[in-house]
């Protein structure tokens, strides 16, 4: 959020993006630092604080220590909750996608249920675009969420707590209620930035053949962050 701009801008990070990240073993003790896909760090933890502090280093490790104040986790069945309160999520599919029993056509409106979006944001073919194809999905998903949620928070803020409650059980967050209802307040008077960016790298397939390996264009994420996060003074 930019507070000083009124304006929330979103960017995103491959799941498959290669980073450093903190093994512990099962009693939480250090074991090793190592090398993998940024979808790894969060399951060496406690499935809670634990895993979400190994993952936030490891993101804060991608963006060179960039500070990040608050981070959040959210499980799958906490996304279901927080899709069916607001009333669905309506968007245009940008692909056709026929997933877990659920059939979407590009091109044709509709209001998303639960088990409709889930399908739409996890859907993945295996391949080396798979994972960015479905990011685009994710992203369009986002924002339509996004922008129905703050348009019913405007009307009525304490959606915002509503929201809060129901996921409340199945989200990993730093953040109390009263953050919450802050960062609601301020962003119903935000606008969401049209674009929502992906952090540049390049992806191949590990030397097995098995996984997708993304690599952070630095050069590229170091401009991005500049454009974001800070301002040209002449």
């Amino acid at each position: 959020n930019d507070f000083k701009n009124q304006k929330i801008t979103f960017y995103t990070v491959s799941r498959d993006t290669m980073c450093k990240f903190n093994k512990l073993s099962k009693t939480g003790e250090f074991v090793e630092e190592a090398v993998g896909q940024l979808a790894i760090p969060f399951s060496y933890g406690d499935g809670r604080e634990k895993s979400l502090e190994i993952t936030t280093d490891a993101v804060r490790g991608i963006f060179d220590d960039l500070p990040i104040y608050s981070s959040s986790a959210l499980y799958m069945e906490g996304f279901h909750q927080l899709n069916d309160i607001i009333g669905g999520v309506t968007l245009t599919p940008t692909e056709t996608v026929d997933w877990g029993g659920v059939h979407l056509e590009a091109g044709e409106e509709v209001t998303l249920d639960a088990d409709q979006a889930e399908a739409y944001i996890r859907y993945r073919a295996h391949t080396e675009q798979g994972n960015l194809d479905r990011m685009e999905r994710q992203k369009q998903y986002v924002k339509a969420l996004t922008a129905q949620a703050l348009k019913a928070c405007r009307k009525n803020i304490r959606m915002a707590i509503q929201a809060y409650n129901a996921v409340s059980d199945n989200v990993v967050t730093d953040l109390k209620l009263s953050d919450v209802l802050y960062l609601a307040t301020k962003a119903t008077k935000m606008k969401i930035t049209d674009e929502i960016r992906t952090v540049p790298g390049s992806v191949t397939l590990s030397e097995d053949g098995k996984y997708a390996e993304y690599y952070i264009d630095e050069e590229g994420c170091f401009e991005l962050l500049l454009s974001i996060y800070y301002e040209q003074i002449s």
